[in-house]
């Protein structure tokens, strides 16, 4: 009833350990997959629920939940399709926008998505544009204290503050 973040979070939470699924179980691991992957989008985005346009997001999650299925030639190809989407809506400044706002969280999920799939978001020339990339973005949403705000000049936000420090480890 998430639409597909429901099934992104459940194959990362069956993924975070070695859970043996029922073999009677509604949702199996090549369930899911199979469910993200008929879910992307025709530009190689992904988004929250079908029919709905591409979310910056959703995507970077998409990636991350697949990643350890890229042996199968289905999954890397959609891989490639996202990423090949998110180089496309960066913005020129190395950020992104979502629900039609820049934010730090968008920007935290893509660079967690490359280092996830072993991609070093600092070299990667795809997300390097000619006014940031995606640390000097993220940087541009942490206060003094050390904390991230969601929007550029907003007050610190737990999430945002979660998520920038993933993506800072």
């Amino acid at each position: 009833k998430q639409g597909i973040n429901g099934v992104i979070f459940g194959l990362l939470a069956l993924d975070s350990g070695e859970y043996t699924v029922p073999k009677d179980a509604k949702w199996t691991r090549d369930k899911m997959v199979g469910y993200i992957l008929q879910s992307q989008n025709k530009d190689g985005g992904f988004a929250l629920s079908q029919g709905s346009a591409s979310d910056v997001d959703i995507t970077a999650m998409a990636i991350q939940a697949l990643e350890p299925y890229m042996t199968d030639s289905k999954v890397k190809r959609a891989i490639d399709e996202a990423m090949l989407y998110l180089s496309k809506a960066q913005k020129e400044n190395g950020g992104f926008i979502s629900n039609g706002v820049e934010n730090s969280e968008s920007v935290s999920q893509v660079m967690i998505a490359l280092t996830t799939l072993g991609i070093n978001p600092l070299a990667d020339q795809r997300f390097i544009k000619s006014d940031g990339n995606l640390l000097s973005n993220l940087l541009m949403y942490q206060k003094a204290d050390g904390t991230f705000c969601h929007l550029a000049g907003g007050d610190s936000d737990q999430m945002a503050t979660e998520q920038g420090i993933l993506a800072m480890v």
